[in-house]
């Protein structure tokens, strides 16, 4: 789940507006369309009421399926990659999905891009350098960088700090099953299910008959 101050982009269909502010925004945005669904869950359904509202993916856009305010209490963290100046970072729960790689494999696509298989993992089961120095293939994360080509967009996270316990999170749930936030890419979907394809990306087919061989 997102820190109240994680930051993304999206767009409303019917307004024709297109923002970039925090998730908390976001959901203040549409908060009187918000339902509780618990005393702890305060969700607003686009789907429900017909509203189309886009939020980055990795590949462009994709339809947000709902935004979730969960209450209580959570730890939440500073996540980065790298240590150049100006690296991304990304305030957090432990619990929160993310498509995890390893770059050494990768597929070739029909245009000749790189599809690499991934397996989706909260963010306290992601392996990285910071666990064990002697790791030779960490995890990695895909994450947009202004500094760095294109085709190098895949990072094993160097960098977790406590920052502090809020009392409410985020969940950004999407179309696609994907979004993008603070240029960190993230799994946009409740839970992983039994047919995941990881190696095809989650805007195509999830049960491809080359991967599923």
């Amino acid at each position: 789940m997102l820190s109240p101050i994680a930051v993304t982009q999206w767009a409303d269909i019917q307004s024709q507006s297109v923002a970039i502010t925090s998730v908390e925004s976001l959901f203040q945005n549409y908060s009187h369309m918000a339902e509780e669904k618990t005393s702890e869950i305060s969700e607003v359904s686009f789907i429900a009421t017909n509203r189309i509202v886009k939020i980055i993916d990795w590949w462009g856009w994709t339809d947000i399926v709902a935004v979730r305010k969960l209450k209580g209490r959570f730890q939440t963290y500073n996540l980065m990659v790298s240590q150049y100046p100006h690296s991304p970072m990304l305030c957090c729960t432990l619990d929160t999905l993310f498509p995890t790689y390893m770059e050494q494999n990768f597929v070739t696509g029909f245009h000749g891009e790189r599809k690499y298989p991934f397996i989706v993992k909260p963010l306290r089961q992601v392996v990285t350098l910071l666990t064990d120095s002697r790791i030779i293939y960490p995890d990695m994360l895909r994450v947009k960088h202004q500094h760095v080509e294109e085709d190098r967009v895949l990072y094993p996270v160097c960098h977790l700090r406590y920052v502090k316990d809020e009392e409410a999170v985020y969940q950004i749930l999407t179309k696609s099953g994907g979004f993008s936030a603070n240029s960190f890419y993230l799994w946009g979907r409740e839970s992983i299910p039994e047919d995941y394809c990881a190696v095809c990306p989650v805007n195509e087919t999830q049960n491809c008959a080359r991967c599923r061989k």
